[in-house]
């Protein structure tokens, strides 16, 4: 179909005339009427086969998109199922590495602990051996002081006795 025709009158084709009539796609009998169509028996039936022609077409691609758009959904369910298979298994190795890092920990502040009571446990000894030394260093000044003054000795000695006595008797 020819779209640049001119259509000024002094470009040749006027508005009414048969050559305008042709050139925009009216189908007519050169013979006929400009009114009446030609369209005979043999053109409907051709038309109307072209029709259903078009119509069988549009239902066979729509049958086959149907067809593959089934197959596409059942595409994406796999997917799907294979995605979340995946996160479980991210889940489950995210949850092993947590515990396994929670258990480290644990041992580190175990050992933090045992190394703690350790030292503390060495001070404890270290005390308590200073604490010996210095009853032996007491004990050592006492002997020497009742060598020294013997009388004396036995006084303090007699005079403790009375008060661990005068104590027991209190209590009882």
């Amino acid at each position: 179909m020819d779209t640049n025709i001119d259509k000024s009158p002094k470009g040749g084709n006027s508005p009414g005339s048969p050559e305008a009539s042709r050139a925009l796609g009216d189908i007519r009998s050169p013979g006929l009427s400009p009114g009446k169509p030609a369209l005979t028996g043999s053109l409907q039936d051709k038309v109307g086969s072209a029709v259903d022609q078009a119509r069988a077409g549009v239902a066979d691609s729509a049958s086959s998109a149907s067809a593959d758009l089934a197959s596409d959904v059942e595409k994406m369910r796999a997917d799907m199922a294979g995605m979340k298979d995946t996160l479980a298994k991210f889940a489950s190795e995210a949850g092993g590495h947590l515990g396994k890092s929670a258990q480290t920990v644990g041992d580190a502040i175990a050992s933090q602990v045992s190394a703690t009571a350790s030292n503390m446990a060495d001070a404890g000894a270290d005390m308590a051996s200073a604490a010996k030394d210095q009853a032996k260093t007491f004990a050592s000044e006492l002997e020497g002081m009742a060598r020294r003054q013997p009388l004396a000795s036995l006084a303090v000695t007699l005079f403790v006795g009375v008060v661990i006595g005068m104590m027991g008797r209190s209590r009882s």
